[in-house]
């Protein structure tokens, strides 16, 4: 007869041999691993989770600790390999060592599952030591290797990273070869494995283009709008808008020939009307409405050719935006954020330029948001939207986007990243780029350089060149010590003199009346000439020299009409908004004279820029003159400080007795 198995067996029995030396250090030797797998788990995240702030913390702080968490991440492929390297070891120790724990003190006997309905079902021990092993040590491991050290980390990165930097030294040293091997390798996949998908995403169909585009016989431009449809759909109207402190708009109490005066200067067809300030719009004012009452007199209803405002939320993407515009028949919106208040406006032509890129106009502005130095360097306007930048600088921007935060514009960015308003002349390191504030302000940032660094490029080469440098810098230290020596041999003690510059003698502001067979008379200094020889062919053509003073003003005048007195207008503000990149500031004042019919823009610089001085005139109707101020030298705000304001104020003299004949 048969043996029959006992259908209700015990899953496991405890050995009677007891707790042998042997199993006591192997228990604390899986505790100690357990404990080690969790630092090297929590490690990952730690030090891949500081952000751009934490890395500036760490390189202000100069503890060895955040020197050691820096230099790992100048590599983080190895880092990273070390990491995955040491985590697999501990972790197959811990499941060698519980697999020999449990066959010493637990005893496993056969099963047979006939109790739950599976009589033929038999169990035997080395499958119920290998589902003991299973399931009990990856719950383990889990939760105490990996979940708990992940979630510490993540709220305490930096702390982790400083106390776990030191032993990823060691072993990056240990594990150096495999490391290594498994960076190589990895880097060698990348490049050579497409993952294939039905469905190709924006970054996908990009890239592919990128690659046809050598291959094809489409020009540059023809490129520039296949990228432009293709990202079309994926951008949002605050990342294209003007936003509200570029934006020209009027209150709807401007009296009507104040009002004129302001739309020559703006140059727009389209202008915002608000009651109070820029959040109470009250609807849009179209120049072509006004064009039947320019010779309206003052007291003129203005306000009800203004027609009712179109609003678009802020995250409205503009391919939705280009219908609604369609559907409408408008040109022109108002941006609102999620409160109602007004960010912005954006046009029909800022939407259609993301395709087909930029539309010039009579009324667009000839100046660049930026200026190329070099391969390497460039300088933007701190407005200049991010894509805007991505684009010059031929980048994707993937990292800028995961740090950019809520900014759209490269000044927002650069806050974002510094948590705090930059100075002038502040550097600011990001990855591989260099950002130095050209110009700023207490409240924003109006200028920056960008330079681009290529760190990876840093070898042993580099290093023989900082010693070099160093030794140079060594010679020249001892140099300036002997000569110091040298100096204090000196019976008398010497006492320097505080700076000092050269003495400009700045005469007296007189004045005499312009004799000039012109439309205009104007009065200008008995210390500058009127000269009109250079200019011949267009004799009220001419300029303004300060022979004393090494400068020249520079007068152009040309018979206008309704028609060509805008592009005029705008040509003298487009000229002078030229100087933004390098001026630390404008200043924009409106010449407004009704009784000499007077009226324009002056444009004040403050900086290092070639002209410091611009303005226009006009009587709105049939003359325009434009002026425009320069110094014969290399432009420096310090020293010509005193002539150029001297000038100025002949200038607005001038301004002020101008009058038509």
């Amino acid at each position: 007869m048969e043996d029959s198995i006992d259908p209700f067996p015990w899953l496991l029995f405890v050995s009677s041999d007891g707790f042998s030396l042997s199993i006591i250090l192997s228990l604390l030797a899986t505790l100690v691993l357990l404990f080690c797998s969790a630092m090297v788990s929590g490690s990952e995240v730690a030090f891949f989770s500081l952000s751009t702030r934490d890395k500036q913390e760490l390189e202000e702080s100069k503890t060895k600790g955040s020197d050691s968490v820096l230099k790992l991440l100048e590599r983080p492929k190895k880092l990273l390999a070390t990491i995955l390297i040491t985590n697999n070891f501990i972790n197959v120790a811990i499941v060698l060592l519980s697999s020999f724990i449990s066959q010493q003190i637990f005893v496993f006997d056969t099963i047979n599952l006939g109790f739950i309905g599976f009589p033929d079902v038999i169990i035997d021990s080395t499958l119920q030591n290998f589902l003991l092993n299973v399931i009990v040590i990856t719950f383990l491991i889990l939760l105490i290797g990996e979940v708990i050290p992940k979630v510490y980390a993540t709220k305490n990165p930096i702390q982790l990273a400083e106390l776990m930097a030191f032993p990823f030294i060691i072993l990056n040293r240990i594990f150096h070869p495999l490391s290594i091997i498994l960076v190589q390798s990895t880097t060698f996949i990348d490049k050579r494995y497409k993952k294939k998908t039905d469905n190709i995403s924006v970054d996908e169909l990009s890239h592919a283009l990128e690659i046809t585009s050598d291959q094809s016989n489409s020009s540059d431009e023809e490129q520039k709008i296949l990228k432009g449809i293709v990202k079309f759909g994926n951008t949002d109207v605050k990342q294209i808008m003007t936003p509200r402190i570029d934006v020209i708009a009027f209150d709807i109490n401007t009296q009507f020939q104040e009002l004129l005066s302001a739309i020559v200067t703006s140059g727009f067809s389209r202008i915002p009307i608000f009651e109070g300030d820029f959040d109470q719009i009250k609807g849009i004012l179209y120049i072509k409405d006004l064009l039947p009452f320019i010779e309206a007199k003052d007291d003129f209803n203005w306000q009800t050719l203004i027609r009712e405002p179109f609003y678009v939320p802020e995250n409205k993407k503009i391919d939705d935006l280009l219908e609604e515009f369609q559907e409408r028949k408008i040109h022109l919106a108002i941006v609102v954020d999620e409160y109602g208040g007004s960010q912005g406006i954006i046009s029909l032509e800022d939407v259609i330029e993301e395709i087909v890129g930029e539309i010039a106009d009579e009324f667009d502005e000839d100046d660049l948001v930026y200026s190329k130095i070099d391969d390497f360097n460039y300088v933007f306007e701190a407005k200049t939207p991010l894509k805007d930048v991505y684009k010059v600088l031929d980048i994707d921007g993937e990292n800028f986007e995961e740090s950019k935060g809520e900014a759209d514009t490269l000044g927002g960015f650069i806050v974002e990243i510094s948590g705090k308003i930059p100075k002038k002349n502040e550097r600011i390191k990001f990855e591989d780029y260099l950002f130095t504030i050209e110009a700023a302000d207490k409240r924003k940032v109006k200028s920056v350089k960008i330079t681009l660094n290529d760190y990876s490029e840093e070898d042993d080469s580099g290093q023989n060149k900082g010693s070099d440098l160093g030794k140079v810098v060594s010679i020249v230290f001892l140099m300036a010590t002997l000569g110091l020596g040298l100096m204090s041999c000196e019976e008398e003690a010497y006492t320097p003199k505080p700076r000092s510059f050269f003495r400009i003698d700045l005469p007296h502001h007189e004045y005499q009346q312009s004799e000039l067979s012109c439309p205009f008379t104007f009065e200008y200094s008995t210390s500058s000439i009127v000269n009109t020889k250079e200019t011949e062919g267009q004799p009220c053509w001419f300029n303004l020299l300060y022979p004393k003073l090494n400068a020249t003003v520079h007068f152009t005048y040309f018979d206008v009409d309704q028609d060509s007195i805008f592009k005029y207008a705008e040509d003298a503000r487009s000229f002078a908004m030229k100087h933004t990149v390098k001026a630390d500031d404008i200043e924009e004042s409106i010449i407004y004279d009704t009784s000499a019919n007077v009226y324009g823009t002056i444009y004040d610089f403050e900086g290092s820029v070639a002209s410091n001085y611009q303005f226009f005139i006009t009587d709105s109707t049939q003359h325009f003159l434009r002026g425009a101020m320069y110094f014969n030298a290399l432009p420096n705000p310090d020293s010509l400080a005193p002539a150029e304001a001297y000038i100025k104020q002949d200038l607005l003299h001038l301004i002020e007795s101008f009058s038509w004949k």
